[in-house]
């Protein structure tokens, strides 16, 4: 049967393993950035997930049904670099067991720069893991996004922060209204950096 616009659902995930600097979490800038997604409409899971291959495994028990991953082209490197496996029973090809099943796609969006525009196609895997990628690729488990060209995705959200933490209120065109209205009214992420 179609997939009727009704039965998605669009999860933001967050994950606190990766927000843990040498002062530990910050709870404020955590629940500040969940108030900045939950300001667009989006529903947020907070999570301590540290690969996506547990996130799936997590979603697995809450649906049979398929599941479009979306991350930045950027994350590939981290995705596929070994290190991040070697506690993973099965290592890489474990966890990849987990993640990519037949209802399972991983959607890559453009990571922009003056310079460069990156995306799955062209991302090039550490040698010894060009076959799995291209394996992944071949068989449509991740694939680019489609009908990004006119997007501007060369603004990150570390620069947004850095503006504000300089008071520099470019900062503002740069995030939607009810994003920017929540920031001022709140004063939120002031005074500090990413």
């Amino acid at each position: 049967a179609a997939i009727q616009k009704t039965d998605l659902v669009t999860i933001m995930e967050m994950t606190m393993t990766n927000l843990n600097g040498k002062e530990g979490l910050n709870q404020v800038d955590f629940l500040e950035r969940v108030d900045t997604i939950t300001a667009v409409n989006q529903h947020v899971l907070v999570s301590n997930f540290n690969l996506f291959s547990v996130l799936i495994v997590y979603l697995r028990e809450q649906t049979a049904g398929h599941i479009a991953l979306v991350i930045g082209a950027s994350t590939l490197s981290g995705l596929f670099d070994p290190k991040y496996y070697e506690k993973v029973p099965g290592g890489m090809l474990g966890a990849f067991s987990r993640l990519f099943d037949d209802k399972t796609k991983m959607y890559v969006y453009p990571f922009k720069s003056k310079d460069s525009c990156a995306t799955a196609q062209t991302f090039y895997p550490d040698r010894k893991l060009a076959h799995l990628f291209m394996h992944l690729m071949d068989n449509k488990f991740i694939l680019d996004m489609e009908n990004c060209d006119d997007l501007d995705t060369s603004v990150h959200a570390e620069q947004v922060r850095e503006l504000l933490a300089k008071g520099d209120a470019s900062w503002e065109k740069l995030v939607p209204d009810s994003v920017r209205k929540l920031i001022q009214t709140k004063k939120m992420f002031l005074g500090r950096s990413t």
